[in-house]
């Protein structure tokens, strides 16, 4: 359990009579798509490469920049604090590794044990949201992704993701019934109206 935690507070600060956390917030890789990242000689990111963060069969080089797609799942983290938002701490994350590309290319998201996937505004505070879940990963995980290609997941789908294919077949079966006989219920009630409708609109004739 203890590297499924994460360290969160660093300090507490008053400013201007507000109270603001500061902490180390870990962000995990979900992109799809390669990013480009500026060459130059940083320990740092050097050590990440040859670590095996980012995607080194994918990597090559043109002129001063490289591209590399990061590793899914693969943890990296920024220091931020409860004022800054989702829309800062990616341009943050994205500067930390001279990063080309646009911040707006990309999207914060919570993603839970379940399989529950809710995307962080750009107004909202990334920091306040880990402190709120708990330091515990293994309940949710902070992701970044590519804005046109992460998708929300709400609770009610994600409870069916991890169901092997042969039960979601027999949902699926169970729920074509239910449907079939809700159909043929629907059916005989219109008939039978109809049956009415006919012996009123014959007894006003006659």
């Amino acid at each position: 359990m203890k590297e499924l935690m994460i360290i969160i507070i660093i300090s507490w600060l008053q400013e201007e009579g507000e109270l603001i956390v500061e902490g180390l917030l870990n962000i995990s890789w979900g992109l799809r798509r390669p990013i480009r990242l500026q060459m130059q000689d940083d320990n740092e990111r050097f050590h990440f490469v040859c670590a095996g963060m980012w995607g080194s069969e994918s990597m090559h080089s043109s002129r001063w920049t490289l591209v590399f797609t990061p590793a899914y799942g693969s943890v990296t983290n920024v220091r931020v604090n409860s004022k800054m938002t989702a829309k800062q701490v990616v341009s943050l994350l994205l500067n930390k590794f001279l990063v080309e590309n646009k911040t707006d290319e990309f999207a914060l998201y919570v993603v839970h044990e379940s399989g529950e996937r809710t995307k962080f505004k750009d107004t909202e505070y990334p920091l306040v949201s880990r402190v709120l879940h708990g330091p515990c990963e293994k309940i949710a995980k902070i992701f970044i992704l590519e804005r046109d290609l992460g998708e929300e997941v709400t609770y009610d789908v994600a409870q069916y993701i991890k169901f092997e294919m042969s039960v979601l077949d027999s949902f699926v079966k169970r729920l074509k019934e239910e449907e079939e006989r809700e159909i043929l219920k629907l059916t005989r009630k219109y008939v039978i109206l109809h049956q009415c409708y006919c012996s009123c609109y014959s007894f006003i004739l006659e």
